[in-house]
């Protein structure tokens, strides 16, 4: 439980290490957020952000490593990934830095079923969102299914889900839509974010979303989230809360940088689905977790088929063999058979392997 304890304190940080040519390296799953959240667990509050990444870095790998060997080293591994991905940073600097531009707008325009683009509002924001989550689907069937881990390049996210129109994790959708607003011309700051979906006392950050700022107001942007997620944006303001379709979603402000998202059915009361974290980050440093999620064997992406997608008065939902039909308030669950599964993606997810 201590081992499980120490690796759920490990967050990937914002501080940055620089490479020979400049360029910027995460500091895998190490730095300050490891330090949050570990002062969080122990009631401290947050710790001042000017703390050495190095120092905190260091303190994080001997706590992992003292807690727990195995995933101690697995994080170690994860970090190596980031440190093998800019191992030949002198050699060319320009083939480690990310591509965020956009292959087409009007092709992933039309993937979503939007005719022509509008002004960057708060209003085709919400329209972007909803047009999405009813035409893209979550899923993570190359992780699952393939044992691939997922390119996070914008051009092969285009070809993945625009025009071989497949679906995602979180890395993926999200990574691509913000791609596809700051095309759009709104500003965008992608952030990290804790699923808490389960009780666990501190789920390590496994989500990746977009904070959009209109007018000076910030709003979530999330199409990449296989539980329960707004089809519009919610404004990042404490105690802000909008209802559509039965589905309420509530922002709560929990600290000066952490933000959680409580949601309530027509049926229950609210629960906390996900805790995120405002603090800049950058596109980079969205590499290393996917490929922990994509890699780690006990990661639920690893352990479970997901795939969901939402409907014009529901949603279609994939767990394993369980196959879900949501309905307005009633639902529908389906065991299917496990021969059955790639006709069942095809028609209700139009996902082709």
């Amino acid at each position: 439980m201590a081992s499980a304890f120490a690796i759920h304190m490990l967050h990937p940080t914002i501080h940055m290490l620089k490479r020979p040519c400049g360029a910027r390296i995460p500091n895998v799953a190490l730095g300050y957020h490891a330090a949050l959240g570990f002062s969080d667990a122990l009631g401290l509050g947050t710790l001042i952000e000017n703390v050495s990444p190095v120092v905190l870095s260091a303190c994080a790998v001997l706590l992992a490593i003292a807690q727990l060997p195995a995933n101690g080293v697995g994080v170690l591994l994860n970090a190596g990934y980031c440190v093998m991905v800019c191992r030949k940073c002198t050699e060319d600097e320009s083939e480690h830095d990310m591509t965020h531009e956009l292959p087409s707008v009007d092709e992933y325009l039309e993937r979503i079923g939007i005719e022509q683009p509008k002004a960057p509002t708060a209003e085709f924001l919400d329209e972007l969102i909803d047009a999405h989550q009813h035409a893209v689907p979550f899923d993570n069937l190359d992780v699952y299914a393939k044992g691939l881990t997922p390119s996070l390049e914008v051009a092969d996210l285009f070809d993945k889900m625009v025009r071989r129109k497949r679906g995602g994790y979180c890395f993926e959708l999200n990574g691509l839509f913000g791609a596809l607003l700051r095309a759009l011309g709104y500003e965008v700051q992608p952030v990290m974010a804790r699923v808490t979906l389960r009780p666990i006392p501190h789920p390590l950050i496994s989500h990746r979303a977009n904070i959009v700022t209109i007018d000076g107001k910030r709003y979530l942007a999330d199409v990449g989230f296989g539980g329960p997620m707004p089809n519009f944006a919610p404004l990042v303001e404490d105690g802000a809360t909008r209802t559509e379709g039965g589905h309420t979603f509530t922002l709560h402000e929990r600290d000066a940088y952490w933000w959680e998202v409580g949601y309530r059915g027509s049926k229950e009361e609210e629960r906390i689905v996900l805790r995120v974290c405002t603090m800049p980050v950058g596109e980079e440093d969205f590499i290393p977790l996917s490929f922990f999620q994509a890699n780690n064997p006990e990661s639920v992406f690893k352990l479970n088929r997901m795939a969901n997608i939402k409907t014009a008065d529901g949603a279609y939902d994939l767990r394993n063999n369980t196959y879900t039909e949501f309905h307005g308030a009633e639902k529908t669950v389906t065991e299917i058979a496990e021969a059955d599964i790639p006709a069942l993606l095809k028609e209700k997810f139009g996902i082709v392997l």
